[in-house]
Order: C-alpha cells, then sequence, then structure tokens
C-alpha cells in the first residue's frame, strides 16, 4: 500500500489514505518544507538494514508493513510506511526536522529513481 507524495513549491506532503493514517497512528499527511531536506535516494536493501527497532506509534508486521513513528537504537526517529523495501526511497532530514528519515514506498505507476529526481530537482530549485 504506497504512499501519495506531492511536492510543490515550499513542501513535501505524504499524502494518507483513511486506512494509512489508522495502520501509521497519525490522523493526518505528514508535511516536511523542502529547505529541511537534506538528501534523498533508494531505500538500501543490501540486507545491512535494521528492522530491530521500538514502535512508538503504528504498525509493524515483520516482512508486511511498517507503518508509523519508529526509534532505531542510537538514531533519531524515523516515520515510515512500506511493504516493499525494494520501491521506497528514504528522505534525509536536516538536524531540526522533526524526524531523522522518511522511509516511503512510492505510489504505483512510478519508480523510485524518478521519485528520487523529483524531489532532487524540487531541493535544487528551493
Amino acid at each position: 500500500m504506497p504512499v501519495k507524495i506531492i511536492i510543490d513549491d515550499t513542501q513535501l506532503t505524504v499524502s494518507l489514505t483513511t486506512a494509512q493514517k489508522f495502520l501509521s497512528g497519525r490522523f493526518y499527511d505528514v508535511t516536511i518544507p523542502l529547505a529541511d531536506i537534506a538528501a534523498v535516494h533508494k531505500y538500501p536493501t543490501d540486507g545491512n538494514t535494521s528492522w530491530a527497532l521500538t514502535i512508538k506509534y503504528g504498525t509493524h508486521i515483520p516482512g508486511k508493513l511498517r507503518a508509523g513513528t519508529f526509534f532505531y537504537w542510537s538514531k533519531k526517529r524515523e516515520w515510515v510506511y512500506t511493504s516493499d523495501a525494494a520501491r521506497s526511497i528514504q528522505i534525509e532530514l536536516k538536524e531540526n526536522a522533526p524526524y531523522g528519515n522518511l522511509v516511503l514506498e512510492v505510489e504505483d505507476g512510478k519508480e523510485p529513481d524518478e521519485v528520487i529526481a523529483e524531489i532532487a530537482r524540487a531541493i535544487k530549485q528551493d
């Protein structure tokens, strides 16, 4: 169940359906100013990614779905919505942002590289 990523002149919005809001423990969409984005790349799928985590709120079904706010050992909290790591991107945020990273599965009909390029263009223009 991928999320819809909307980019405008000043911010990136992760638009969530009602079911996605329920699963991730949020009552509203995630909005991040473009100025808070440090980098964007494909989510690593080389087996070195840690699923050892603490859920602050959300849903974690190992191997199936991660949705919500998670804390990893010695890292800032992440907001995650993905069921397929191979179709996911990682958006690294600057220190003043509410999260350290966003990990998002891109919507159907788009490839991760396409969304990465869109976000990279937007943050260069900002």
